[in-house]
């Protein structure tokens, strides 16, 4: 059996930090598939991330032999498992490995959309199976056949004489807004630009988000930013952010093109909750996002204040009703002022709005061709959610 030496170093990378539902799955999903010697890796390896940075330290292979009480084989076999389960990604360098950790798929991805299902049902047996299952499972009431008749804050809620305008300033966006975590700190930038050259009074949390969502949609580590930031205040010490936009893209069509993974299996929930719309915009069409297109996505993510899982199902339906061809911002801008205007706050608010439109116009096709069958191939991505969804 193949191994790797114990002097070998490795580092660990994460696109997620795991949360209680991922465990929730792991424990009782991936667990009898993968067996006790993966599964122990896989949360091992994620013990050993940094939160803040998603990065690990470098060690050497015999820490996780020593630390997981396993040999050279038996890890290599670990490590095979994990990556042919798509829970790891292994890269060798000239002098050490890299370990990239995905998140786990959601239940229903792993008992639906992958062949996880099959195995494990096979591994634990049918009665076993239904048992682990109806852990997951959720029946949620279709809200089309309710009229909302929920009241707003004004009318429980009296004025009051003085509002606390530094909470109100970001309660509902935050309430509403997916976390996006990625390497850059942008706490250690703005701390290295010394109160001489950015104000203090700049250091706002709004402030923070707008650098964070700049930094991860045109890729900036902390030194490319800091550089930005500097050419970006004004005389007074605040970031011009149309400023720092505009050097951030030209940072970013200055590099290289990379190959992009393209996403070949059908958008779920999930997915659409927990990517960032530029990766769905780049795993939508296997390439990186030109400049311009990454332009769109920032403007959609700070101006428009609607919450990313939102967005996302929009570039989804969009590419699709557009054969994939990837629009400016003023298309965009149209449709979020419709999905404002209908109240859309989610993702599932957003594809419920979809499948009406797409189930009006079907109608109008079939009545100007006299009952002929008509599927909309905008949307057919649409179709397999919901022929997944009543599966």
């Amino acid at each position: 059996m193949k191994s790797v030496a114990g002097e070998e170093r490795f580092r660990i990378v994460s696109r997620a930090v795991l949360s209680s539902a991922h465990v929730h799955t792991l424990n009782l999903l991936y667990l009898p598939v993968v067996g006790r010697d993966a599964f122990s890796l896989y949360m091992t390896l994620h013990s050993l991330i940094d939160r803040s940075r998603l990065q690990s330290p470098t060690y050497p292979h015999s820490f996780l032999y020593d630390l997981l009480g396993m040999n050279p084989g038996a890890f290599f076999h670990a490590r095979q498992t994990l990556e042919a389960s798509a829970l790891i990604e292994t890269y060798k360098g000239d002098d050490d490995y890299l370990i990239e950790l995905y998140p786990p798929l959601s239940a229903d991805g792993f008992i639906k959309d992958a062949p996880f299902g099959a195995y494990l049902r096979q591994r634990i047996g049918e009665e076993r199976f239904n048992d682990l299952i109806a852990h997951f499972r959720i029946i949620r009431p279709k809200k089309g056949d309710y009229r909302n008749c929920s009241v707003s804050f004004d009318e429980v809620f009296p004025p009051v004489a003085a509002p606390v305008k530094s909470r109100a300033s970001f309660m509902t966006a935050e309430a509403k807004k997916t976390e996006i975590l990625h390497a850059t700190d942008i706490d250690l930038v703005l701390d290295s630009l010394p109160p001489s050259q950015l104000a203090e009074k700049t250091k706002t949390r709004r402030c923070k988000e707008k650098l964070k969502e700049i930094a991860y949609i045109y890729g900036l580590n902390e030194e490319t930013l800091r550089n930005l930031l500097r050419r970006s205040l004004d005389k007074d010490g605040a970031i011009d952010f149309a400023t720092l936009s505009r050097l951030a893209q030209k940072s970013y069509a200055a590099e290289k093109r990379v190959h992009i993974r393209k996403k070949t299996d059908t958008y779920n929930l999930d997915y659409f909750k927990s990517v960032h719309p530029k990766t769905l915009l780049e795993e939508a069409t296997g390439m990186r996002a030109p400049a311009a297109d990454a332009r769109v996505i920032e403007r959609l993510v700070t101006e428009t204040d609607m919450p990313l899982e939102v967005i996302n199902v929009l570039i989804a339906y969009v590419l699709k009703e557009l054969d994939q061809r990837f629009p400016t911002y003023n298309y965009f801008e149209k449709i979020v002022g419709e999905w404002k205007r209908a109240d859309i706050a989610s993702a599932e608010d957003a594809i419920g709005h979809i499948e009406k439109k797409v189930r009006d116009r079907k109608a109008k096709t079939r009545s100007s061709k006299k009952g002929g069958r008509v599927r909309d191939a905008g949307v057919d991505w649409l179709d397999d959610y919901l022929d997944d969804k009543e599966g």
